[in-house]
C-alpha cells in the first residue's frame, strides 16, 4: 500500500467493496486486492465526449459545447485571445444537449495563403480563404439535433516551420472560437 498525502486511502474503499485482500509476505506496507471484472465487460466508448478536452475551459451541461478531437496543438493565450494551431487537418466536436440552432464564430489565419474547408459530419459546409492576416468568420445558423457532431477543418495551403524554430509544423490557426445559440432558425440542411 502506497502512502498517500491527499487524505484518501484507497485500501479502505476496496475493503468496503468486499474485495479479497492479500498481504505481501515480504513487504508489510504492500496490500494486494483481487479485482473482479464484470461478467459482460463493455468496450470503452471512444466517442464519449467526456474523454475529450473542451475547446474552452468553461463547460455548461445545458449549453452546446466545443471539444478538441484531434490534430490540434495545445491552447495558447495572450490577454483576450486564445488560439490553437494545426497542420493540415484537425477536428472538433460539437455536443448538443438538445436540438438547437447554433452559430460558430472564430478568427482564422495561416502562415501562408491557402483555403480552409470545413466539413460537418462528413459533408462540406464552408470554404474560407486564409492568409497571415486574421479574418473573422462565422458558420451558421445551423440547426443540429441532440448528440455529438464532428467538425473537420482541412487546410489546402503549405505547412511550414515558423521562423522562431519552436519545432512545430504549422498550417492554420483558429482563434477565439465560440459556439452560441442562435435566435434564427436554420434553413440549411444539416447532415
Amino acid at each position: 500500500r502506497e502512502q498517500r498525502h491527499d487524505g484518501d486511502d484507497p485500501t479502505e474503499g476496496f475493503r468496503q467493496l468486499g474485495l479479497t485482500e492479500f498481504a505481501h509476505p515480504d513487504l508489510q506496507h504492500v496490500v494486494i486486492f483481487l479485482l473482479e471484472p464484470a461478467q459482460s465487460p463493455r468496450a470503452l466508448d471512444l466517442s464519449n465526449p467526456r474523454l475529450f478536452e473542451p475547446w474552452n475551459a468553461i463547460l455548461s451541461p445545458k449549453q452546446p459545447e466545443l471539444l478538441v478531437y484531434d490534430g490540434w496543438y495545445d491552447l495558447e493565450r495572450d490577454q483576450n485571445r486564445s488560439w490553437r494551431w494545426a497542420q493540415r487537418s484537425a477536428s472538433t466536436g460539437i455536443v448538443m444537449p438538445t436540438r438547437r440552432t447554433v452559430e460558430l464564430s472564430f478568427a482564422v489565419y495561416s502562415l501562408e495563403g491557402g483555403e480552409l474547408v470545413l466539413e460537418l459530419n462528413g459533408r462540406e459546409v464552408a470554404r474560407f480563404p486564409t492568409t497571415a492576416a486574421t479574418r473573422d468568420r462565422r458558420l451558421g445558423p445551423l440547426t443540429l439535433p441532440a448528440g455529438t457532431h464532428r467538425l473537420v477543418w482541412r487546410f489546402t495551403g503549405p505547412v511550414l516551420r515558423p521562423a522562431d524554430a519552436d519545432g512545430r509544423r504549422l498550417g492554420f490557426a483558429v482563434e477565439n472560437m465560440e459556439l452560441s445559440v442562435s435566435s434564427q432558425e436554420s434553413h440549411q440542411p444539416v447532415p
